[in-house]
């Protein structure tokens, strides 16, 4: 995962179905290795960014266009 900016949804790499949004980057300089703060279901949690994926209609959304819904 790269450097992520405030409200990208992201994805749990093992359970695709957990779905959150990024609040704030705590290791900007950290690409991999770092933390965010993420907000899932109203509360917010820390994770290691190893542990997230960027949800795959974000990034078909900038390839494609409005062609994905």
């Amino acid at each position: 995962m790269m450097n992520v900016k405030a409200g990208t949804p992201v994805q749990h790499r093992d359970n695709p179905n957990w779905r959150a949004v990024v609040v704030h980057d705590l290791n900007p300089r950290k690409p991999v290795n770092g933390l965010v703060v993420v907000n899932h279901n109203g509360r917010e949690h820390t994770m290691p960014k190893t542990t997230l994926k960027v949800s795959f209609h974000t990034d078909a959304k900038k390839e494609f266009g409005e062609f994905v819904s």
